[in-house]
C-alpha cells in the first residue's frame, strides 16, 4: 500500500465506520491524466444501496474537506463487496459498482 493509500485509508476508516460499515480497501490507480480512487466497503449483512449512498456522501465530504488526495484530479468510485455465491468454496470477493 502506498503512502497516499494509507493516508486515505486512515481518513476514511472512521467515516465509513460511522455509517455502520467496514472499509475493506482503498485502491488508487492512474486513469489517464487523473487518478482513480476506489473505496470498497462491506457490512455484516452486506450494505444496502441506501447505506452505500449514505457512506458515499460522507466519503466525498471527508475527501473534499481534506488535502489527502493533493491537487491532481481524481475520480471517486464506491463499491460494495458482495457475498460469495451460494455453494462456492474458499475466499471469493467481487466488487460491484454501487454508484459512480
Amino acid at each position: 500500500m502506498s503512502a497516499v493509500d494509507e493516508r486515505v485509508s486512515r481518513l476514511l476508516t472512521p467515516v465509513v465506520a460511522a455509517s455502520g460499515l467496514d472499509l475493506d480497501a482503498v485502491e488508487i490507480s492512474k486513469a489517464g491524466r487523473r487518478r482513480l480512487l476506489r473505496v470498497i466497503v462491506d457490512g455484516a449483512t452486506g450494505p444496502s444501496l441506501d447505506e452505500v449512498a449514505e457512506v458515499s456522501r460522507a466519503v466525498s465530504e471527508a475527501l473534499d474537506a481534506s488535502e489527502v488526495m493533493g491537487e491532481q484530479p481524481y475520480v471517486l468510485r464506491r463499491h460494495a463487496s458482495s457475498l460469495p455465491p451460494a455453494g462456492s468454496v474458499g475466499p471469493w470477493t467481487r466488487s460491484g459498482s454501487a454508484s459512480g
